[in-house]
């Protein structure tokens, strides 16, 4: 095809309105991989592989800078928390109750050689699964931020070329 560019992997933004400073922040992004399992029908003279019946979602992997507040940090890590309810049913239940709720939506857009949107790859009902530590060393030489991956789960995503 006369005219197409290569995909950047550098031009994308990814957003979740249950994380805004996540948003942010974020340095890196998986696109999830897809696939479904098989079955072997046995034959005479070699096995017949047949399609499976459901799909399989990988993770979703983000990895954010950390900014001096933690703030991407500690929004992920407080709604993993509140998921789990480590400590009382009522975390559970304040964000069950909350206009967040149990799960989000998310967005990772991809853009074009111009940078534009192009692609949107819509997630739905994700939610944290792993929130990574962060590394803190005064051997270091240079003053760079720390990164943190943070892992997401979700139902299921589409993808929407944008025109």
């Amino acid at each position: 095809m006369a005219g197409t560019n290569f995909l950047s992997n550098i031009e994308f933004r990814f957003s979740l309105s249950r994380l805004p400073n996540v948003e942010f922040f974020v340095q890196s992004a998986t696109l999830p991989g897809i696939n479904s399992g098989y079955t072997t029908q046995p034959a005479p003279q070699r096995n017949i592989y047949r399609h499976g019946d459901k799909l399989e979602f990988d993770e979703l992997q983000i990895t954010c800078v950390v900014d001096e507040d933690m703030q991407s940090y500690i929004e992920t890590w407080n709604w993993l928390i509140a998921l789990t309810k480590p400590i009382s049913f009522d975390q559970y239940k304040q964000i069950k109750d909350s206009q967040d709720g149990l799960y989000s939506d998310a967005t990772l857009t991809i853009l074009n050689s111009s940078k534009n949107p192009k692609i949107e790859v819509l997630f739905k009902d994700i939610f944290p699964t792993n929130v990574s530590g962060i590394e803190l060393d005064t051997k270091a030489t240079d003053v760079e931020p720390p990164t943190v991956s943070l892992t997401f789960r979700y139902n299921t995503y589409d993808i929407k070329v944008l025109t």
